[in-house]
């Protein structure tokens, strides 16, 4: 669980341990703001190396139920999403529309 900017930063060894899989828990990570710039760029930080090694990644708390950071997270590669019931339809719906778009971009670009 990623639950400390600490283990985003050695998110490298982590990775060297063997680890299948990172979980983030933006509750405890954020403590005030999932929103903010520098925790969502230790997020895409870690999403990025995990899934350069094959690791999946997923994200619970409050950030999972927001569109506009789940967006984010699709892009940047996260395996799944927890979100709070009230949220779920939107987030589908946000998570195929990304996807779409990704697909899209891909086979435009020969990919």
């Amino acid at each position: 669980m990623v639950e400390t900017p600490a283990a985003a930063l050695i998110i490298d060894e982590l990775i060297a341990e063997g680890i299948d899989f990172i979980s983030f828990g933006t509750n405890d990570l954020t403590l005030f703001r999932e929103t903010h710039p520098a925790v969502l760029k230790l997020i895409e930080m870690v999403i990025k190396k995990c899934y350069a090694s094959g690791i999946k990644t997923s994200i619970c708390g409050q950030a999972g139920s927001y569109p506009d950071v789940v967006e984010k997270l699709v892009k940047w590669g996260i395996t799944s999403v927890s979100a709070n019931i009230d949220a779920v339809q939107a987030i589908r719906e946000t998570v195929a529309r990304v996807e779409k778009k990704l697909l899209v971009d891909n086979a435009r670009r020969g990919k």
